[in-house]
């Protein structure tokens, strides 16, 4: 009986054994043959092309490094130009130099000089070769001595050099010689060529490594291979193992797939292909839609009682393909609400019959704040936009501002045409507030911020409001924040309640309510990233306007931040105030939020963080200050340059101006126009202004520079006045302000 079982053992062994061998040889025998046909590619089209390629990376460094001397000879041609050496001298350094200089991975690698004529002037090796008559040498290839230099002089007489191929002993081994590679180029002020090369038997040795590394590399791949299949074999005998191991533990996998169905945090339900009635739905689906576990049984996805968009084209093409990955789809569920899901589903079998697997992901929080990033998205760019007319307008509107500021010196107050100019400046100062506003909107104007009592501001903007408002409407004020202070610019914030203010009036034709109320609250993480442009969670005073108006419908609250987008007729709005309103709010680092539905009124949320004490800017002195000196004014408009280049020299000062960096970097340069000031603009072609502010501290480390633009960017401008810059100046300038910042420039 022992003796029975050793030979089934055997029996069963042997034919493992056999099952083995063969799973490896149908496995081995591709992967064979793909290392064949790489080495084939490797020896027959890659060495060859290495070696040619290695070849020529030899002879275009002998190329360099020629060229290293000869520009080595140039510079000693400019030592005997300026005297500090004769010619003889020069020849006899160089020779030395070379003479000593060793290169290569062995430091034995040389270069030699012969000519004038074919003659050996310096050969570090041969020495004893230098200034002989070549003719009477034969050299070891039976070729005259001459006559291989003589074959130099032709092939560096080339404007490129050349190369020529010949015998030479091996570096400093004078009793064994090998083929030999050289480049050679004539130095022709001296008559000299000089010449440096590599030996062919270098080149043969180092591909010969690269042969080997090959060999090497292939064995390694082919044991691995070789291992990789011994290990698929072996782990192919053991299929069938496996397979019956998979077959008891189904019954395990059924329990673990009833957990995951029972707590996924996915709805998963089971319905009948035939008719569609629901047969399973988790805890999660039954939470999502609004029903328990006995009456979503009784019903199909179509008579439950609420909608799924597109549910017959879903489960038509479930039945032809099979199954739908990740289809976004909208369900409105008991309570009225819609949701937004990503459903997956398959034909499955379930109870020997067809049925529909559906799992139901939802998605409605994050469409949302995916809308939320495509709103801020969409009003950074329209800012960009308002922020590049802004600053061209600014261009203009300096040149027009100087202009009327210079002729308005020149007239006197006595002049009869002195109040066409006031016209001219009071049109320029309006369409600077306008170019201001753009700024605001786009956050490309620098916010002054001083320490301001909201409540205060407030009350200001309710007197102005109630000289301008129907008497109908009454304005009630809700102010309980018991912590009004924000840091931040009073006008720019009066502004905001005073235009929400006015466009609630505007809501309320036949009267009603204008409620303003505030409040501290604390904003959390998870309420801030959902805000157009996202803000720090913190400390925060609401205000909250509100009014019993007409309200708006949802296309109008999606573009009612749009610069010039209004709903008034023509005529009687611009369409900035609630694109400032945003870009006041957002420059603050606060948030705005808009809930509105037709005939329900508007509430406008208006949060502001609450922020330390900051120190108030004092106002500036408003008188003009002369002084004397000269200056530079580099900027790319010439109507600008014009202006204040007039306005300037009516201060004391010499003027010259550049229409860009490069040809302003060209006259700083110049030595005879020593300029005490650079007046820059930050935006230009070619060279902008931080480059050219750069170029010129190199030239003059205490150089004076005073930046100025039609918008800045405030860490841009604080950045360079880090470095060293001595001011900046806001496009369109006023006179006295020109005059008292570079007077102040002058002083540091």
């Amino acid at each position: 009986m022992k003796s029975e079982d050793n030979h089934k053992i055997r029996k069963i062994t042997f034919k493992n054994s056999s099952l083995l061998f063969w799973k490896f040889i149908s496995i081995m025998s591709p992967v064979f043959i793909l290392l064949f046909l790489s080495g084939l590619v490797v020896f027959a089209v890659i060495v060859p092309l290495l070696e040619k390629r290695h070849l020529e990376y030899k002879k275009d460094l002998c190329r360099k490094l020629v060229e290293v001397v000869i520009s080595d000879l140039d510079s000693r041609l400019e030592d005997i130009r300026l005297g500090s050496m004769t010619k003889k001298q020069a020849m006899k350094r160089a020779i030395q130099r070379l003479r000593r200089f060793r290169f290569g991975g062995e430091r034995k690698d040389y270069y030699w000089i012969t000519g004038p004529g074919p003659r050996i002037l310096m050969h570090p090796y041969r020495p004893d070769l230098e200034n002989m008559d070549l003719k009477k040498i034969n050299w070891v290839d039976g070729e005259n001595l001459k006559m291989l230099f003589t074959r130099m002089d032709i092939a560096a007489g080339n404007p490129d050099g050349g190369f020529v191929y010949y015998k030479w002993h091996l570096r400093d081994n004078l009793a064994v010689f090998e083929d030999k590679l050289s480049y050679v180029k004539l130095f022709r002020p001296w008559g000299w060529v000089v010449g440096t090369g590599v030996y062919i038997t270098d080149v043969r040795e180092e591909l010969a490594e690269w042969k080997k590394t090959f060999m090497e590399v292939g064995l390694v791949l082919t044991g691995i291979s070789c291992l990789v299949a011994f290990v698929l074999s072996l782990r192919s005998t053991q299929f069938e193992k496996t397979r019956n191991e998979a077959i008891e533990k189904l019954k395990a996998n059924e329990d673990k797939f009833r957990t995951i169905f029972d707590y996924s945090p996915f709805g998963i339900a089971i319905n009948r292909l035939s008719n569609g009635q629901f047969v399973a739905a988790n805890p999660a689906l039954r939470l999502m839609l609004g029903f328990n576990e006995k009456r979503i049984l009784s019903y199909s996805w179509k008579d439950m009682g609420f909608e799924i968009m597109d549910i017959d084209e879903i489960f038509s093409e479930l039945v032809q393909i099979g199954n739908i990955i990740n289809r976004e789809v909208k369900i409105k569920i008991t309570n009225g609400e819609t949701r937004t899901v990503l459903y997956s589903g398959a034909i499955i079998l379930y109870e020997e019959n067809k049925a529909i697997l559906s799992m139901l992901a939802d998605i409605t929080q994050e469409r949302q704040m995916e809308e939320t990033l495509f709103q801020t998205q969409k009003l950074d760019v329209i800012g960009q936009l308002a922020g590049g007319i802004a600053h061209d307008f600014n261009n203009m509107l300096s040149g027009i501002m100087g202009g009327a500021e210079m002729l308005k010196l020149k007239l006197g107050d006595e002049s009869p045409y002195m109040q066409n100019v006031d016209l001219i400046l009071n049109g320029t100062r309006r369409a600077s507030d306008l170019t201001y506003k753009l700024l605001t909107f786009s956050r490309k104007r620098e916010i002054i911020k001083i320490r301001v009592d909201i409540h205060e501001i407030i009350r200001d903007a309710v007197i102005l409001l109630e000289r301008s408002i129907d008497r109908r409407i009454s304005i009630q004020l809700y102010l309980n924040a018991s912590n009004p202070y924000v840091a931040g610019d009073a006008t720019l914030l009066q502004n905001v309640f005073l235009n929400l203010g006015l466009n609630s009036r505007d809501a309320m034709t036949d009267g009603g309510i204008l409620a303003i109320a505030t409040a501290n609250i604390i904003l959390d993480e998870s309420f801030c990233v959902k805000q157009v442009g996202h803000i720090v969670p913190g400390s925060f005073i609401e205000i909250d306007i509100s009014d019993t108006g007409c309200g708006m419908d949802q296309e109008i609250m999606a573009r009612i931040f749009e610069p010039f987008f209004t709903t008034k007729s023509p005529g009687t709005g611009t369409g900035l105030g609630m694109s400032v309103l945003y870009g006041t709010v957002k420059e603050h680092r606060g948030a705005v939020n808009i809930f509105s539905e037709p005939g329900t009124g508007t509430v406008v949320k208006v949060y502001l963080p609450v922020d330390s004490v900051f120190q108030e800017r004092l106002a500036p002195d408003d008188s003009l200050v002369y002084g004397s000196g000269r200056i530079l004014y580099i900027d790319d408009e010439e109507i600008v340059r014009l202006a204040a280049s007039a306005l300037l020299e009516s201060l004391g000062y010499e003027v010259e101006t550049a229409e860009d960096g490069e040809k302003g970097i060209e006259l700083f340069r110049q030595v005879e126009k020593k300029f005490d000031l650079v007046i820059l603009d930050m935006i230009m072609p070619k060279l902008n202004g931080i480059d050219t502010f750069n170029m010129l501290k190199e030239i003059d480390p205490d150089v004076k520079v005073i930046f100025t633009s039609g918008y800045s960017r405030e860490w841009k401008i604080k950045s360079q006045i880090e470095k060293g810059a001595a001011g900046f100046i806001q496009k369109p300038f006023q006179f006295k302000t020109l005059s008292r910042i570079v007077a102040d420039a002058f002083i540091k």
